[in-house]
């Protein structure tokens, strides 16, 4: 048998069946009953104004395939359909009477450009005149029959989807289940074919959705929509949930949200046509901005909204398969920018058709990718408050748009690394550039626009002026790598960070100890004014005295270090993360930071405390670094990394915010122990527990010990300092009012008494005053419990944070960063590479991007380079300019 009949046999069949009155009359298939998989049908020609009643099919084509042939017997002749088509004529076949259907890929004559060009100009009269729309999803390979069981319950009116999960006796294990499916549901392709726009938005009864030969109506999908989108937005959505949805790794969950509310939208189409406002909604941007929508032929992605479009547009857009896509194009960015005004069609579609075409005609089949939505995060095109209508002209192939030029491209900054690793090593020396303000000098020359609008000039890491959404609190993109972005930021500087602080405190807590027995020895001793008591006496008290300062200055040492520690916990940009640093610039950042010595604060030690604490400092020792943890580093030297040495110098002066060498020595060794631990925490983290676990509640835990821990160590130290101070207060007094009974009318020893009263009272002050702060501190402590335990990072596994990543990487691998001559800092938006040096930004009007545009040989004229996300830059703060703020107003030429 051969694979299908010869193409004059299957022309004679649409010879036979042919239409005589193009316009008014449509082909259908009359389905023949039966079992099998044999396909038998019949065809007719009916005209659509005597009302016939027929179903229409909605389906993906799909592709043949190699090694089987799937057939339709039509009046004897056998036609070879595409499986999908097969399995659904096989699912909608019945068993009794016929089916009359419409099926494009069959009442069309696909092999005649003429008949095809009629027949979908009748599309939208097709789908309103049928009496029922039956859509075919495809065949039930990875979607769970639970969810149709679920959808196809019986619902009474009081009940909820909340309470049917409990009256079926699901358990989160079938939660889990029938979450999936619903997922997958939504990603079967149907959905994301261009001409479902139509062929579902058209219906004017309740569709009937089938998989395989389970089918469920619309109305239950809707019914229940609401529900199942929550419940995955709980239950997948990283941060945000009760507990972590295992799908694959690969599935990033903004995609997964976004195709959700995608074919929310699919099934509203409906809803949208009964509205009075419907042509107003459906311009072609409408079906434009769905970049996921998918179709076979590039010019479908015309004629597939042109029911959509207004009787004029219509007109226009008339089917036409034998005209050169480059033509249409062309006529499809004339009216879009001419007619609707939607300059920002350059976002969605960045690519240029090609050479031979005006730089502003997009190539329709290359948008944005989806990972790209979030970056269009300042307005909705429309929602802006137009200064002007839009000022635009095309004549003789040339777009002519008014504007303001900002700046020239100085430097370009391409981010194309092999791997996601070694882009976060360049983007990390990106960041150390734009970390960098521009210079008053600078400023001082630029335009008015540059001074009238500082937020261009403010810090801020690329994935913040980027991306609007950060769902974690991390400021080093060091943390967007495997293993670090499973941890927060303390959990590396807390093991380096406590052998340092442990040391000096039990230091201070010795010389504390040696007080309380110096003082025992004091009370041993007479009180009685000689020669001998005071030689014995006088010593002690000296001592007392040495120690009480020596191990204040460790005190000192301690809440010094703590401020370093806060400094490296919260140090916001990149020229102060040590993280990169460490990994990515360790030689730079040892040859800054390893040769410190000069203290900044004025030493307030004596000679002999100073020699105390400094043998103490030498001999505290850091972290063992390991040699062989730094296999894993990217070390790729190329690109951005070699233009940029960066500069500790914050870093420096908060290692030497101290009062000796030997504390800056100290420090030193710590900042580089700190250095070592981050290089080599993969293998450190390989023997971690928690990073087997299926959550972190165990890590969760542990903070909640230290905290306690902290906690005890505080009211502990409170409770001894306040024991040593009255002990010394209490000897004290007794000693002095001793002396002031062994000689009652002495002058000096009143005045000596009188002054250690003022001092006890200024001691007391202190000692509340002190007392409060621990208070304070201690409460701060135990009211941040809470946010430990509501930190939903604490419900998520491994997968999570690498699918997190997963986002950033496609999100800023293969971008082209860049820089003005005034100080501006961009990146071309998603699919705009080509940004050269010389290369101008300008703001169009009414358009929220600034745009890159590259004059061009002919005098006068530009040609468009795409849009660019500046950093800092918001249209309508810059509309709201006074007239002598803004550059001159200019018109660009553009071909």
């Amino acid at each position: 048998m051969p694979r299908h009949e010869p193409e004059p046999v299957v022309h004679k069949l649409y010879q036979k069946h042919r239409i005589a009155t193009p316009g008014d009359t449509i082909r259908v298939l009359e389905l023949l009953p039966g079992e099998g998989p044999l396909l038998k049908a019949t065809m007719c020609c009916v005209d659509l104004s005597s009302g016939p009643i027929y179903e229409a099919l909605s389906y993906v084509w799909g592709t043949m395939e190699a090694d089987a042939s799937y057939f339709l017997h039509i009046d004897g002749t056998m036609m070879e359909i595409t499986p999908n088509l097969h399995h659904a004529l096989q699912a909608l076949r019945p068993r009794q009477s016929p089916r009359v259907l419409w099926v494009d890929a069959v009442c069309i004559n696909q092999n005649d450009n003429r008949d095809k060009e009629t027949q979908i100009c009748m599309m939208e009269e097709i789908y309103r005149s049928a009496n029922h729309v039956a859509v075919y999803l495809g065949e039930p390979a990875t979607v769970s029959p639970t969810l149709f069981s679920f959808l196809n319950r019986e619902v009474y009116e009081e009940d909820s989807a909340e309470k049917a999960v409990e009256v079926l006796g699901q358990n989160e294990s079938d939660i889990r289940q029938l979450l999936e499916a619903f997922i997958h549901f939504c990603h079967l392709p149907w959905w994301n074919r261009i001409w479902v726009q139509q062929e579902y938005g058209l219906a004017q009864t309740n569709p009937t959705f089938h998989l395989g030969h389970d089918s469920i109506r619309v109305s239950a999908l809707l019914r229940d929509w609401r529900m199942l989108q929550g419940k995955i937005a709980t239950h997948l959505v990283p941060f945000a949930g009760d507990f972590k949805l295992d799908l694959d790794v690969q599935m990033s969950w903004q995609p997964v949200m976004r195709q959700i509310l995608h074919v929310y939208g699919v099934l509203t189409l409906r809803l949208a046509h009964d509205r009075p406002e419907f042509p107003h909604l459906w311009l072609p941007r409408g079906v434009l901005k769905k970049v996921n929508l998918r179709c076979t032929n590039p010019r479908d992605r015309i004629y597939g909204m042109r029911p959509f479009l207004d009787p004029v547009a219509q007109a226009v857009f008339t089917p036409n398969y034998s005209e050169p896509v480059g033509t249409a194009f062309h006529k499809l960015a004339t009216w879009i920018l001419a007619i609707d005004g939607w300059q920002q069609v350059f976002w969605w579609y960045p690519h240029r058709l090609s050479l031979d075409m005006p730089s502003w005609v997009p190539d329709f089949t290359k948008p944005i990718p989806e990972a790209a939505f979030l970056e269009h995060n300042l307005f909705d095109y429309g929602k802006l408050r137009k200064s002007s209508p839009c000022p635009l002209a095309i004549r003789e192939g040339v777009l002519a748009m008014e504007g303001y030029l900002l700046d020239s491209v100085n430097h370009v900054y391409a981010i194309n690394q092999p791997n996601w690793p070694s882009t976060v090593r360049e983007l990390w020396f990106l960041e150390n550039i734009f970390a960098a303000t521009p210079s008053v000098a600078l400023l001082r020359k630029a335009p008015p626009v540059f001074k009238a609008l500082p937020t261009l000039h403010t810090r801020a890491l690329v994935r913040k002026w980027m991306n609007p959404i950060i769902k974690r609190n991390m400021e080093s993109i060091v943390f967007e790598l495997p293993p670090f972005n499973i941890f927060e930021k303390h959990d590396i500087l807390k093991s380096t960070f406590d052998p340092f602080f442990n040391e000096i405190k039990d230091a201070s807590k010795s010389h504390m100890s040696t007080c309380e027995s110096l003082i025992e020895q004091l009370r041993g001793l007479s009180r009685e004014i000689t020669i001998a008591t005071l030689q014995a006496r006088i010593p002690i008290s000296l001592q007392i005295h040495e120690h009480l300062r020596t191990g204040s200055a460790f005190m000192q040492i301690c809440l010094r270090l703590s401020t370093l520690h806060l400094f490296l916990e919260e140090s916001n940009h990149s020229a102060t993360d040590l993280y990169g640093a460490a990994l990515f610039d360790y030689s730079n950042l040892l040859d800054q930071v390893e040769h410190l010595r000069k203290p900044s604060l004025p030493c307030q030690y004596t000679e002999s405390q100073t020699s105390v604490v400094s043998a103490k400092l030498r001999n505290i020792k850091g972290f063992a670094q390991n040699e062989s943890a730094t296999d894993w580093i990217p070390s790729n030297d190329s690109g951005v990394a070699a233009q940029i040495q960066p500069c500790y110098e914050l870093l420096q002066h908060h290692i030497t915010a101290c009062e000796h060498e030997e504390e800056v020595r100290m420090r030193v060794r710590l900042i580089l122990s700190y250095a070592h631990a981050i290089r080599a925490f993969p293998d450190s983290a390989k023997t971690r527990s928690s990073t087997t676990h299926d959550s972190y509640h165990q890590y969760r835990d542990q903070q909640f010990v230290d905290r306690d821990a902290l906690m005890k160590t505080i009211a502990e130290d409170k409770a001894r300092q306040k024991a040593l101070s009255q002990m010394i207060l209490d000897e004290s007094r007794q000693y002095f009012e001793a002396v002031a009974a062994q000689f009652p009318d002495d002058e000096n020893a009143a005045a000596m008494f009188a002054q250690f009263e003022t001092v006890v009272e200024e001691g007391e002050a202190s000692s509340e005053a002190l007392s409060v702060t621990t208070e304070t501190a201690t409460a701060r402590l135990e009211d941040g419990k809470p946010n430990i335990l509501a930190n939903n990072m604490f419900n998520h596994n491994e997968k999570t944070f690498h699918r997190e990543s997963y986002e950033n990487a496609t999100s800023l691998s293969g971008r082209t960063f860049f820089s003005t001559e005034f100080g501006l800092v961009g990146m071309g938006c998603q699919g705009v590479s080509d940004i050269r040096v010389g290369d101008k930004v300008v703001v169009l009007k009414n358009t929220e991007f600034p745009m890159v545009v590259r004059e061009m040989e002919e005098k006068g004229y530009h040609e468009i380079v795409g849009y660019a996300i500046i950093r800092g830059f918001a249209y309508e703060g810059f509309e709201k300019l006074g007239r002598f703020e803004k550059p001159l107003r200019q018109a660009f030429y553009f071909r």
